[in-house]
């Protein structure tokens, strides 16, 4: 069996809330700066939601949350929701599971009002026992288009895999492969992107996310032998 190992993984994991009570965000900088966490601002202007007449841009005011010993992961809040960004599957699942029960405990009875969407952006380095251009080469075989369930798009040197429809309700994902530009002839540079509004479901993707990723390329690569 061709060999296969995640070496690093960037995560950003998203909970939105598409229909429901703002995010209150004092209560987060409440409870994660009694946690240890500080905190700095950043203001952001964002569209209006379409309207018979055009508005222009509003603000929004984000908080990003980091912890002294780990500069390289944040949380960062909004009324529009929170997100964790990070280097670390685990830290991902501490992160968001800390922030989720902030929100659940501040909103009480609200919480059950949410409607939420989950967004996962995954970027994967895989150390690869083939050569990825050859892999992705040969994924461009009629027997092997025919075979696989995913429908693809093409680019000169990267493949790009999805399944399930991008609307609300339905979960979906794409996965893009492609040679790592620092080590093409060893490495793959998986770049994930994932949706759903069903929370449990979102966090089980996350907990296996390595695991599905290692298993999708020892997939790929038994087919094209």
């Amino acid at each position: 069996m061709t060999k296969f190992f995640v070496e690093s993984v960037h995560i950003i994991f998203k909970h939105l809330i598409k229909i429901g009570p703002p995010i209150p965000v004092q209560i987060f900088i409440d409870k994660l700066s009694n946690l240890g966490f500080s905190y700095t601002t950043r203001k952001l202007m964002v569209p209006p939601p379409p309207q018979p007449v055009p508005q222009p841009p509003g603000e929004l005011v984000e908080y990003l949350f980091r912890r002294p010993a780990d500069a390289t992961s944040l949380i960062v809040v909004s009324e529009k929701g929170f997100v964790v960004d990070t280097r670390s599957v685990q830290t991902a699942l501490d992160y968001f599971w800390t922030s989720y029960g902030i929100l659940r405990e501040s909103l009480k009875e609200r919480f059950r009002t949410i409607v939420p969407q989950m967004q996962l952006l995954a970027n994967i380095q895989v150390y690869s026992g083939i050569n990825p251009s050859k892999m992705i080469q040969g994924m461009l075989t009629p027997k092997l288009l025919k075979k696989t369930v995913m429908k693809t798009m093409l680019s000169p040197l990267a493949i790009e895999l999805w399944t399930g429809m991008p609307k609300d309700g339905v979960e979906w994902y794409i996965v893009r492969l492609e040679p790592f530009k620092g080590d093409p002839y060893r490495r793959i540079l998986m770049r994930i992107t994932y949706k759903h509004q069903n929370v449990e479901e979102s966090v089980d993707f996350l907990e296996k996310l390595e695991k599905y990723s290692i298993t999708l390329l020892q997939k790929i690569a038994k087919e094209i032998k």
